[in-house]
């Protein structure tokens, strides 16, 4: 087969597909790509898949991505990633997703965030959290915080934090709470304390309390500020408030 001989694909077994030189792989469309079986498509190196096209990836059939390598994903080109559909994106299982890299995940658009399973956020990696943009922190699920482990919300920053919509906030887990640190508790809107049940009221520490910007501080309602006198016992309750 020379340079200039058309591939077709659905001649080619897996082993003569892998063995094509990368300019060759270059050349395949998008109706090409969607004939790729199974065999075919993990026979292909990251090198030959990082030559693709983007128009070329749109003929990924789900399935396919279903069995990309890690080693496939990572060789992907930032472009490469935000040129798949949201609906093909969504197929990528939790293990695939979290083998993005951070210029990969940053390189998401807004309506593939939209798109993404609930259960890649419990992998999601703390470079990965740490580059969550405006766009993609609006886009993503509602409840995104309340699927972070305790571990993982440590890699909120204070600004992120205070982006987040009150129905996401207060979707946290009273664990999660407790563990937010004077950093991130700086962060906090006052909508998000209004918004905040009982529950989570009664958790927050007197520490975390004169971390809150003065306008966080006010933002309590007289049932909040009784829910966490009744909750902290002896001296330690009410601290100094934030410094006005």
């Amino acid at each position: 087969m020379t340079d200039s001989t058309p591939i077709d694909v659905r001649t080619l077994t897996a082993t003569e597909l892998a063995a094509l030189a990368s300019n060759r792989i270059k050349t395949l469309t998008s109706d090409q790509v969607s004939f790729l079986s199974g065999s075919q498509f993990m026979a292909l190196t990251g090198t030959q898949l990082a030559t693709l096209s983007t128009a070329a990836l749109n003929g990924l059939s789900f399935g396919n991505v279903a069995l990309l390598s890690t080693t496939q994903i990572k060789a992907l080109a930032p472009t490469q990633v935000q040129a798949l559909s949201p609906s093909t994106l969504a197929y990528l299982s939790a293990d695939q997703f979290a083998g993005l890299s951070v210029s990969q995940f940053r390189a998401l658009t807004s309506t593939q965030a939209a798109k993404l399973s609930s259960s890649v956020f419990s992998v999601m990696t703390g470079p990965e959290i740490s580059a969550l943009t405006p766009t993609l922190i609006s886009a993503m699920s509602a409840d995104l915080l309340s699927y972070f482990s305790t571990s993982q919300i440590k890699n909120v920053t204070a600004s992120q934090l205070s982006l987040f919509a009150t129905s996401s906030f207060v979707s946290m887990t009273p664990d999660q709470v407790v563990s937010l640190s004077g950093g991130q508790i700086g962060g906090i809107a006052p909508t998000q304390i209004t918004g905040m049940n009982p529950v989570l009221i009664s958790v927050i520490t007197p520490t975390q309390i004169t971390s809150l910007q003065p306008q966080t501080f006010g933002a309590f309602t007289p049932t909040q500020l009784n829910i966490m006198e009744g909750s902290v016992s002896g001296d330690c309750w009410r601290p100094a408030p934030p410094h006005m």
